[in-house]
């Protein structure tokens, strides 16, 4: 239809420039007349205003060129008015051809657009049946779609759910790894503190207990001589030791007790401190149930440390508790209020100060004890040192200085290099 419509538009705009043309013809050929009359009116003119005394052979030359001038322009004017007749004629042709063309295009036209309508009519018959059918069909496929869907999400929701279940269980497995991890680090770290605690335990409750197999003991208390028998279990707490016999249990102070069955042999409850007088009043801690020896005129000392007990030859040293217990290594003179006594190696004196004097000679196993609530003055005198048992003081050729008595707070014995002396 469109096409039809712009094919008539373009017959009709040819029709409409053909009849401008036909106009502007028409036109053209009446001006042609026109100036034709207008130039014989001036040539007339002329004529009457030529002057009348020219000659006749001027007269009738004018008047043959005159006549020939008209013929000539008469020819021309029919020659003119033939072409212009012929191009009217031709274009009142072409344009009754063309009127006549359009009516009979008009017709054709009619008769097609009828055709036209009819096919369009069954086309969109069909056009609507396919349409209906093709929307029945995309219905169709829209329903199946829909149904595949509504088949298909449960397995993808199943399938999600698989993979979280997965991952969860993922997650779970590798919280457990290392709460695993965790609880096998830790319950590793708890059974080395462990350990090492028991370990600690062990060392600590070896140096605060020892046992003694098949020995007999003697110690001597204000006079009197006390013994053990059988196996001995020397045990320390809270700063007290205690020995268990098979007949009896005993809180110790720092008293030596001696072997009984072996001769040259003490043994300490408490802690002591070993005194080097000519090596400038130096002071070391010897540690509870340590053992002292003497072997061929010789003395040597069993300490016991944290992981082994060491045996060393000491000479030129005392021992002290830090109280009023001075334990001698070596011959030694005691003077008490002026009176002097004698006692060997491994023999001892206990000063309480003014009550008493306390002297225990191991050679004799012989224990004096003197009165000194009245006066009290007690001394050891050697060629090179002095000590005022009465106030706890050493006294050399190069200084004087008051024992320690915090125990605590010396070195241990053996922990470093050998003592120089």
């Amino acid at each position: 239809m469109k096409e039809e419509k712009e094919n008539q538009k373009t017959r009709e705009e040819k029709i409409n420039l053909k009849e401008t043309k036909e106009k502007k013809a028409s036109k053209k050929a009446v001006k042609a007349k026109e100036e034709a009359i207008e130039s014989k009116k001036a040539t007339d003119v002329a004529k009457k205003a030529s002057p009348k005394k020219a000659t006749k052979t001027k007269k009738t030359t004018s008047k043959a060129k005159a006549k020939d001038e008209k013929e000539k322009n008469l020819a021309e004017l029919n020659e003119k008015d033939t072409t212009l007749v012929d191009s009217t004629n031709n274009v009142t042709e072409e344009i009754e051809k063309e009127k006549v063309q359009p009516i009979e295009d008009s017709k054709k036209t009619k008769e097609n657009n009828a055709k036209l309508e009819e096919s369009i009519a069954k086309l969109k018959g069909e056009k609507v049946k396919k349409e209906s059918d093709t929307q029945v069909s995309k219905e169709d496929n829209e329903l199946e779609d829909n149904a595949e869907i509504i088949i298909d999400e449960p397995k993808t929701d199943s399938e999600n759910q698989k993979r979280k279940e997965k991952l969860e269980e993922q997650s779970e497995l590798i919280e457990n790894k290392k709460k695993r991890k965790n609880t096998i680090i830790m319950t590793s770290i708890i059974a080395a503190l462990i350990l090492i605690i028991v370990v600690v335990m062990i060392i600590i409750g070896n140096l605060n207990s020892t046992t003694t197999e098949s020995h007999d003991f003697y110690q001597w208390y204000y006079g009197q001589r006390v013994e053990y028998k059988g196996e001995l279990t020397f045990t320390r707490k809270e700063g007290l030791t205690e020995v268990k016999a098979t007949d009896k249990k005993v809180t110790l102070d720092s008293t030596p007790m001696y072997y009984a069955d072996e001769k040259g042999k003490v043994i300490f409850p408490e802690n002591m401190a070993i005194v080097y007088p000519t090596n400038n009043g130096m002071m070391y801690r010897i540690n509870h149930f340590a053992n002292v020896i003497e072997d061929n005129g010789e003395i040597y000392l069993e300490s016991n440390l944290a992981t082994k007990t060491i045996r060393t030859r000491i000479e030129k040293a005392f021992l002290y508790d830090g109280q009023d217990l001075y334990f001698f290594l070596e011959r030694t003179t005691i003077t008490v209020n002026g009176t002097s006594y004698e006692v060997s190696p491994l023999s001892y004196v206990i000063v309480r100060y003014k009550q008493s004097v306390e002297i225990y000679n191991y050679e004799k196993d012989e224990y004096q004890i003197i009165d000194t609530s009245e006066t009290q003055e007690a001394k050891v005198e050697t060629d090179t040192y002095t000590i005022n048992l009465s106030v706890d003081s050493l006294q050399t050729a190069e200084k004087e200085q008051l024992l320690i008595k915090g125990l605590g707070y010396l070195q241990e014995f053996g922990s470093t290099e050998e003592v120089k002396e």
